[in-house]
């Protein structure tokens, strides 16, 4: 955990991320929560060497999980030309419920399967990105609709 980390509110919520460590099946897990869209992606098996190397790991899991989805390489690029990871406490409350929500959706799903391999993170990413969401303004959205609206408005 880092020592002295200030608070900090993204002025882009779209390039904003929250995670968070959980166990599950004797394995530590992150996930990772978009602030904006609520799109999730976990990354199973981390172990405290690998946090050295946790930017880049990120950006792999979160290309990989988007190429998987169909997003177009435009897309995908958007997020990945963003370089750099920051940490900072985190104020929204909202982001913290629905990744504490994920967190029980993905450990239910490990622990119904009994593995965290590749193929369940996989099927249980797709799973989750597609439940939706309501917040503030009484407007359901899907995260994984969202993050291609939010990103195309973006590019435009």
């Amino acid at each position: 955990k880092p020592k002295d980390v200030p608070d900090a509110l993204s002025s882009r919520p779209l390039l904003s991320w929250h995670a968070n460590v959980f166990r599950v099946l004797r394995q530590k897990v992150v996930v990772l929560v978009n602030d904006q869209t609520f799109f999730s992606i976990v990354l199973p098996g981390m172990k405290k060497v690998y946090y050295a190397d946790f930017p880049n790991i990120v950006r792999l899991c979160l290309q990989k999980t988007m190429i998987s989805e169909g997003y177009p390489i435009e897309y995908v690029n958007f997020l990945m030309a963003e370089s750099g990871i920051t940490y900072a406490r985190t104020c929204n409350r909202q982001v913290i419920s629905v990744m504490n929500d994920l967190v029980r959706h993905y450990t239910c799903d490990f622990e119904d399967a009994g593995s965290c391999d590749s193929n369940i993170v996989t099927w249980t990413q797709q799973r989750t990105n597609r439940i939706p969401f309501l917040a503030g303004t009484r407007k359901s959205w899907f995260p994984i609709e969202r993050l291609a609206a939010d990103i195309k408005a973006q590019l435009q």
